[in-house]
């Protein structure tokens, strides 16, 4: 195990207020392991919202008036291009984000220019080809620690988001290149 797991490691510990064993740690090769550890640990509160909910909830109150998107089509599996458009895309993106005072991923150059031939495009390189339940997931991962609280955990998907929000913070890697199948040292090159 290197320095950036055990920082990994010891920053989802103490997040969570748990504390895993050695045999817990020796059994996690992928992102999702560790969720899957933590989680052992942790008394959900089935009976509340899920984070998840929460945020498409929000956001369906905003984007159809704000986007001029019609509310009912909007769904988890809308995608984000279809209420962000090429052309306004950047400008869409930072009013999101300063709207709610939350932190977004960086669009890439084929979201914000018109020029780029979505053919030609390989997968991973545009984020608005993306749906919104993927959204929801990157907000409240580049946010967990304004977004989700560790005592008031409804469900094993908060715990997979603040876990990926940690990788994210200590390695740089972004939200929307870390998949909870992914191996920590062969997909994400974490020692």
């Amino acid at each position: 195990m290197g320095l950036d797991s055990m920082k990994i490691f010891d920053s989802v510990e103490r997040y969570f207020k748990v504390s895993l064993s050695e045999d817990e740690v020796d059994s996690i090769n992928t992102v999702g392991d560790i969720a899957e550890q933590v989680s052992k640990h942790i008394v959900f509160k089935p009976e509340g919202i899920s984070k998840p909910e929460m945020m498409f909830g929000i956001l369906k109150d905003y984007v159809p008036p704000e986007f001029g998107y019609p509310k009912e089509e909007f769904t988890l599996a809308t995608v984000i291009k279809d209420f962000i458009p090429v052309k306004k895309a950047q400008l869409y993106w930072d009013k999101m984000a300063a709207d709610f005072n939350i932190a977004l991923p960086h669009l890439k150059p084929a979201d914000v220019n018109t020029r780029i031939n979505p053919a030609n495009m390989l997968q991973g390189e545009s984020l608005t080809d993306n749906t919104v339940f993927d959204l929801v997931c990157w907000i409240l991962a580049l946010n967990y620690e304004k977004l989700i609280i560790p005592t008031k955990l409804v469900s094993k998907t908060e715990v997979e988001l603040v876990v990926i929000g940690i990788i994210n913070e200590i390695t740089g890697i972004n939200v929307e290149d870390i998949a909870l199948e992914y191996d920590i040292l062969e997909d994400l090159g974490i020692r």
